[in-house]
């Protein structure tokens, strides 16, 4: 809970990060508390998204009415606590939303949430090129994803990390691709994971080969290219 206190006027926001889910519902939870003294003016809410500003909803304490604006209309509701439940969430949701509370005597203060929208991670696919793989051949292992936005994909390797050592490379763009040293400690399950704000999958892979690829002692080292696919849909590229 982040709390903002000003004078007369306390403001509780119970998460200043929420991760909303495209076409979901979400909370944006909020109380306040005023002093003895104070006399509440009016309570706001603005989507600050880039350089523009929204009206989302106005509280009028005087009348008791509460005001919902534009597309927020139909898909909002706003509670006595000045919290707002959005629904059916979409792209254009993301952004800075700040409450503003201002007193009677001229005053006010703010408290904000920044929500991000996403798509979850689904359709993760491994496969390998050729199967089955042969010793000292090489061997591609593909991973793709087929939905999902603000993506961060990584190879494990049993429960290791994949990344940059001498026997690896890991290319620094979108489409994620690792060159591995094959030798036969290191046979056995490779694991894809994907994941964004709101979700994390898991694919494994067991090499498909002859019996001596991960059986017995190696002769020497395959090299293995172990490479993430680009999103058939475009969004990899979100974020």
């Amino acid at each position: 809970v982040f709390t903002i206190v000003f004078t007369g006027l306390k403001i509780n926001v119970e998460n200043p990060q929420l991760h909303g889910t495209l076409g979901k519902s979400i909370l944006l939870s909020v109380n306040y508390s005023l002093e003895a003294n104070s006399k509440l003016f009016d309570v706001a809410w603005h989507l600050h998204r880039y350089s523009n500003s929204t009206r989302l909803s106005h509280y009028d304490p005087g009348s008791s009415q509460v005001s919902l604006f534009g597309d927020y209309i139909h898909r909002t509701k706003y509670f006595p606590n000045a919290s707002i439940f959005l629904q059916n969430l979409n792209f254009s949701d993301e952004g800075l939303y700040v409450l503003t509370i201002a007193l009677g005597n001229g005053k006010e203060t703010t408290g904000e949430i920044r929500l991000t929208v996403d798509v979850p991670v689904s359709g993760i696919v491994i496969t390998q090129i050729p199967e089955p793989v042969k010793l000292y051949e090489k061997v591609i292992l593909n991973c793709s994803v087929e939905e999902g936005t603000k993506l961060k994909i990584k190879w494990l390797n049993g429960s290791s990390a994949i990344t940059n050592d001498t026997g690896h490379q890991v290319l620094p763009y979108g489409q994620m691709t690792l060159m591995l040293a094959m030798e036969t400690p290191e046979c056995g399950t490779y694991i894809c994971v994907a994941e964004n704000p709101i979700s994390r999958v898991e694919e494994n892979h067991t090499f498909v080969g002859e019996k001596p690829m991960c059986g017995d002692p190696c002769q020497g080292s395959n090299i293995i290219l172990l490479s993430v696919a680009a999103n058939k849909l475009g969004l990899l590229k979100r974020g």
